[in-house]
């Protein structure tokens, strides 16, 4: 563009918004960033009985859930490609300082449970809970010594275009209800509420110290369970 008051050589600069980064490289730190102070601050405590969180550092964790080794990062488009700048909840735990029971960890990592495609991936995606139910989890690996702290990762995937599942009372087609609660996929699915229920009864038998939900979700799951005795839960974040 060429602007005759400034001399019939220079060029006008239109340029209106400079950018504050050098380079394309910057601007994805930035972002990265960006998006942890999000995370930071956007983090919701729900319930925390006798100060169950933050943890100490005398608190050794066993993970549960499918959900634990590949936790929701994104919306929908996670279903296709992985994020950069993402860690997993075990190199999280231990770069706190944490330890982790990792036979647990392996066990889900190994297995075939986590979610599924029922459609897709993609737009119009429908996604399968598929959570190993707590009698399927290894005796050995699920109540190991010195494990003193449970933490359940809730995972639930949608975006747009990928509407959830809310059939309920049993009103799903038969045989599409998939594994939500009645074909419900913002409730617990029956082999979640068995790993709950599994877990308070080895807090009551002195194996875990308390047990923690961890909310990992892109879509509101409906967390009526937390007060519910049957389950023991003592935080939600």
């Amino acid at each position: 563009v060429k602007d005759e008051t400034v001399g019939a050589d220079e060029e006008l600069d239109t340029q209106y918004y400079k950018s504050a980064f050098e380079s394309v490289k910057e601007v994805k730190a930035s972002g990265e960033a960006y998006t942890q102070k999000v995370m930071e601050e956007g983090a919701v405590l729900l319930k925390n009985t006798n100060n169950a969180l933050p943890l100490a550092s005398t608190d050794k964790i066993s993970l549960f859930s499918a959900s634990s080794v590949e936790p929701i990062i994104s919306g929908y488009r996670e279903m296709r490609e992985k994020k950069s700048g993402t860690t997993n909840l075990l190199d999280g735990f231990k770069e706190a300082g944490l330890s982790v029971n990792e036979d647990l960890y392996n066990w889900y990592k190994n297995s075939s449970y986590g979610r599924q495609y029922i459609v897709g991936p993609g737009l119009y995606s429908i996604v399968n809970i598929n959570e190993a139910p707590w009698d399927k989890i290894p005796e050995d690996v699920k109540v190991k010594s010195g494990y003193n702290t449970a933490v359940f990762v809730l995972s639930r995937i949608g975006g747009e275009g990928t509407d959830n599942q809310m059939f309920d009372n049993g009103e799903g087609e038969p045989g599409k209800e998939w594994d939500g609660y009645h074909g419900n996929y913002l409730a617990l699915s029956e082999e979640e509420r068995s790993v709950l229920k599994g877990l308070k009864e080895a807090k009551d038998n002195g194996k875990y110290d308390k047990v923690i939900v961890l909310c990992n979700f892109t879509n509101q799951v409906m967390l009526d369970f937390v007060d519910d005795p049957a389950y023991g839960v003592d935080a939600v974040l």
